[in-house]
């Protein structure tokens, strides 16, 4: 039985996949170090956490996953079956909450549990929340769901509550058993040192994975592209069918090749968003700092600064040469799916003659024409 088992979940998008990554990579090493990483899948143990918390990936009662039971069982007997400490990473076991923990903690049956977060700053944690409710199907503008979690007399600020989250943890396990590690934006690298830190291995174990899967954040002109191929998508498809020919091949077209289109700003937060995070982040802030857990890194940092705003304007055109490149991608799809795209290459080809840009409503309709 492993007598300690180190704990990260989480939080998303504050570098999890790319520490993921790290540690698979590096798994072999870590074992030399007497520690076991061995997710079964993807490079975290997300699939657990799912059966654990009855997560349902997808579209609820549209041929969403549920994950049987039999994933976190099996996390379980694999612990118990380790001579030396166990690392288990997925940011899904946040939604383990003050109910579940005990639970978690007899089944896991480690005597000695040590807790990991990692956080980002809110104005970055946002624009990629919102990317991720567009790569679920959703339709909703960027302002439109800004305004739904922040501006209503009682704000949704759960989804963001990183220090009600931490208190929870802290309870259950102690502060001396929980390390919160803050990512640097300006140096990536930082990340992994402090995570090698808070587990005990040899400085440099982790590196950046060597993977072909760049997994960028989209830009603003991407996001706006997705929500519309949203907008147009068959009423009549299944969670598979969306998973399979807008997650898995649209989506992952655009996050796993370089942006070619350098003025192409990321998602930014609006001025009036930043305005609304700066008293609750400082309040985030101080209890974060309060809970009496090892600090890596500044907390201050995570406070939304004027600076990291935008106007927030929709994006309307894109440059036709991203419209032609993701045509191009999908049409291959549609072959294989045994549907003409000729019209539709052809159209882009005229538009390429005439104009530099292209309206996204139209790109997002020809998009969605491809898979009907």
């Amino acid at each position: 039985m492993a007598k300690k088992i180190i704990i990260h979940p989480g939080f998303p998008k504050s570098g999890t996949t790319a520490l993921q990554a790290s540690l698979m990579q590096s798994s072999e090493d870590l074992e030399k170090q007497n520690l076991l990483y061995q997710p079964p899948l993807n490079n975290a143990h997300h699939r657990a956490a799912w059966a654990l918390t009855k997560y349902t990936f997808g579209w609820d009662g549209e041929g969403g996953e549920n994950t049987p039971l039999a994933a976190w069982k099996k996390l379980c007997q694999s612990s118990k079956n380790s001579k030396i400490p166990v690392l288990i990473s997925s940011e899904y076991f946040i939604r383990v909450g003050q109910d579940k923990i005990p639970k978690m903690k007899a089944e896991l049956g480690a005597s000695e549990y040590k807790i990991i977060f990692t956080l980002r700053p809110f104005a970055k944690v946002l624009p990629s929340r919102y990317q991720q409710s567009l790569q679920k199907g959703k339709t909703w503008t960027y302002d439109k769901w800004l305004h739904s979690l922040l501006d209503n007399s009682k704000p949704k600020i759960s989804l963001v509550d990183y220090a009600g989250i931490i208190e929870t943890w802290v309870k259950a396990f102690g502060a001396n058993n929980v390390t919160i590690i803050i990512a640097d934006e300006s140096n990536p690298d930082v990340l992994y040192r402090r995570f090698e830190s808070a587990i005990g291995i040899t400085n440099e174990t982790l590196k950046p994975a060597k993977i072909k899967r760049i997994n960028r954040s989209l830009t603003a002109s991407e996001v706006e592209i997705l929500r519309q191929v949203n907008l147009r998508k068959p009423k009549k498809w299944k969670w598979a069918q969306y998973r399979y020919f807008i997650r898995g091949n649209f989506v992952k077209f655009l996050s796993d090749n370089p942006s070619k289109f350098k003025e192409d700003p990321k998602l930014q937060l609006p001025a009036w968003a930043v305005e609304f995070l700066a008293p609750y982040s400082k309040d985030q802030v101080e209890r974060i700092n309060n809970v009496g857990a090892e600090i890596l890194g500044d907390a201050a940092s995570l406070i939304a600064h004027s600076s990291e705003s935008e106007s927030g304007a929709p994006i309307s055109v894109v440059p036709v040469e991203m419209a032609a490149d993701l045509v191009i991608h999908l049409s291959s799809i549609s072959r294989f799916a045994g549907i003409s795209t000729s019209a539709l290459v052809r159209e882009i080809g005229t538009r390429l003659k005439r104009s530099s840009r292209f309206y996204v409503r139209i790109l997002g309709a020809f998009i969605t024409r491809i898979f009907k």
